[in-house]
């Protein structure tokens, strides 16, 4: 039986061959990008107030002067940063290392604000959940699935 050959077997070969570098390099390109899109989903779900999160309790909107939930002096929205952990993790949120101008540590500040800290104090919960890290991912999870699938493609191209 012959087998009929058709096409650029050169091209063929020389894409095949440089695959596995290409695909690590779009990937890496797409999980940036993504990375970068997240942080921005959190940092203006915060500051444009695009989260619905239950309004702050008038007495913290007297002691902060501000009816800006997790905004106060900006230290929190300003370590909100992204790292390239390796070529296909990213990271984005607020680093282990950052602190705020008194020397808090902002990653557990923003966890506090993330999960909610169920101290009771006269029967309420001493600071509710207003969690911006779930929405910000959902809102960027499928352009991420996008960017793979670019990467993806473009490294079969060559």
């Amino acid at each position: 039986m012959e087998i009929n050959r058709f096409g650029d077997w050169t091209k063929c070969e020389r894409i095949l061959t440089q695959f596995g570098t290409r695909i690590k390099v779009n990937v890496d390109r797409a999980t940036r990008i993504t990375t970068k899109k997240l942080v921005r989903a959190m940092v203006t779900g915060i500051t444009r107030r695009r989260f619905r999160w239950k309004p702050l309790a008038k007495s913290t909107i007297k002691r902060k002067g501000s009816s800006t939930p997790l905004v106060d002096l900006g230290d929190l929205v300003g370590s909100i940063t992204d790292k390239r952990v390796n070529w296909y993790t990213g990271f984005a949120g607020v680093l282990r290392q950052s602190k705020n101008r008194e020397g808090g540590e902002l990653a557990n500040i923003a966890a506090i604000h993330v999960y909610g800290l169920p101290v009771r104090s006269g029967g309420r919960l001493k600071i509710i959940k207003r969690d911006f890290v779930t929405p910000s991912v959902k809102e960027v999870a499928t352009g991420y699935g996008d960017e793979v699938a670019k990467a993806v493609s473009g490294a079969f191209r060559g």
